[in-house]
């Protein structure tokens, strides 16, 4: 899969999620499982663009890190649900005390009309003043999706999966080559 970063863009109109666009999200019906091409502008120019990619990381107080995890299901997963142009999200431990998730975006104006959504800086707010992370900004990176291949089926159950069983007890979890 090709990423790139993009330099965020000025859009003056960013557009209501449709009941069909809902409809289309929550099914996720095969949903064109190759990526090229995905959510291109056609030429006139409409709020369109690539797929974007948000990827949010920060260290966390080991200490707390189940209710870290609390904080995740029940204030940010919700709070992103309400978002325009919202396709997913993966929570992620890169070690004990560094937490990432990327979100998946329609395209930039979704991305740009998140950071000035009040129930997102909201939620942010929250994170920031209760303590579970630790000194120093999370950091954000942007990148735009190119192309690849992605397997929903697949992947929908081992999430499924991983819900029911936590998050380590993945047959695939560990080193790999």
């Amino acid at each position: 899969m090709i990423m790139r970063p993009f330099q965020a863009a000025t859009v003056s109109k960013v557009g209501k999620e449709s009941s069909s666009e809902k409809k289309r999200r929550a099914t996720v019906p095969g949903c064109g499982s190759r990526l090229a091409g995905v959510g291109k502008t056609d030429d006139a120019g409409d709020r369109g663009g690539a797929v974007i990619l948000r990827i949010w990381s920060a260290t966390l107080l080991l200490a707390r890190l189940e209710e870290y995890r609390r904080f995740e299901a029940e204030r940010s997963l919700p709070m992103l649900h309400r978002q325009p142009g919202f396709l997913g999200v993966f929570f992620l431990r890169a070690t004990e005390d560094r937490a990432a998730s990327i979100t998946i975006w329609e395209d930039r104006g979704a991305v740009e009309a998140l950071e000035s959504s009040p129930s997102y800086r909201r939620t942010d707010r929250e994170l920031a003043d209760s303590g579970l992370l630790l000194a120093g900004e999370p950091s954000v990176k942007i990148l735009e999706v190119e192309g690849g291949d992605l397997r929903p089926e697949a992947l929908v159950g081992i999430l499924a999966r991983t819900r029911r069983t936590g998050p380590s007890s993945s047959p695939t979890a560990g080193p790999r080559d």
